[in-house]
């Protein structure tokens, strides 16, 4: 009997152990079974990277500015001829532009005026910034020349001895006509002296021109302020031509006056004989 119960309980514990087993995997009542997703791994893409090319730049040319010559001069002269020029040709145009003025008035004037002070200059009315860059890089030009007293804008700290206007139309004409006499101008320059010094100067410019036409008129009426106030028709690209042009800049023989006016030997007061004289000694070719 003791084999016996022992086999069936034996028996008993296999069947309830697999009737367990069963249970645990069967679907539950009333659910359909929903087979099982099969998992797809999917690979981690790599990521991309935006390639962008940057265009190679086209070169581009810049001219190197041929320098502009200035024509030197000092206590030994000028050499004119480093320009094309001859002793000659420098003394007939000097004579022809420095000894006289456009408008005398009926006087009769046919002598060196020069400024031996320095000049101190006043901006009136109404400049646009390109006017006060040009009259900034003209002042530094002319320092340079040798024994030129020296140009600067007024500060406050010294007297001005010369006004200059940008003026609309109508307020020009009402400064230039009583100045020069004439109602077509654009531009007008005047000074005053005693014994032939120059003390006191005033420029107008008329505000309603062309770019390069009023660069033209600023450069003309500032150089002619000077001393070397007569036009000609000699040569076509000097500031001091008396038929229409517009140059942008003091030509080379422009500067050979300017340069030859402001050399220490070239008195206020001396007349042709003189200053040709002195051309033998101080220009040479």
């Amino acid at each position: 009997m003791k084999k016996h119960t022992r086999f069936v309980v034996v028996l008993l514990l296999l069947l309830l152990c697999l009737t367990g087993c069963a249970e645990t995997n069967a679907p539950a009542a009333g659910k359909k079974r929903e087979p099982r997703e099969a998992i797809r791994l999917t690979p981690t893409p790599m990521p991309t990277t935006a390639v962008t090319a940057t265009p190679t730049p086209t070169p581009t040319f810049v001219p190197t500015p041929t320098p502009t010559k200035t024509p030197i001069s000092s206590f030994y002269g000028i050499d004119a001829s480093e320009f094309g020029f001859s002793r000659k040709e420098v003394m007939d145009y000097f004579c022809e532009v420095a000894l006289t003025s456009e408008f005398t008035h009926g006087a009769t004037v046919d002598y060196v005026r020069k400024w031996t002070t320095p000049i101190v200059a006043s901006i009136n009315g109404y400049p646009d910034n390109a006017d006060l860059v040009l009259v900034g890089r003209l002042f530094e030009a002319l320092n340079s020349v040798y024994g030129f007293p020296g140009i600067s804008l007024a500060d406050g700290t010294k007297a001005v001895n010369l006004e200059i206007y940008f003026l609309p139309y109508k307020e020009y004409q009402e400064r230039a006509v009583p100045a020069v006499g004439d109602e077509s101008s654009n531009g007008f320059s005047t000074f005053w002296y005693r014994d032939s010094v120059i003390n006191r100067g005033e420029i107008g410019i008329m505000n309603d021109m062309t770019r390069t036409n009023k660069n033209h008129v600023i450069l003309e009426e500032i150089v002619q302020v000077l001393g070397l106030q007569n036009d000609s028709y000699m040569y076509s690209d000097s500031l001091f031509y008396q038929a229409y042009n517009e140059p942008q800049w003091p030509s080379d023989l422009d500067w050979l006056l300017l340069r030859y006016l402001y050399l220490p030997e070239i008195k206020p007061g001396m007349k042709e004989d003189a200053v040709r004289s002195l051309a033998e000694t101080l220009i040479f070719e």
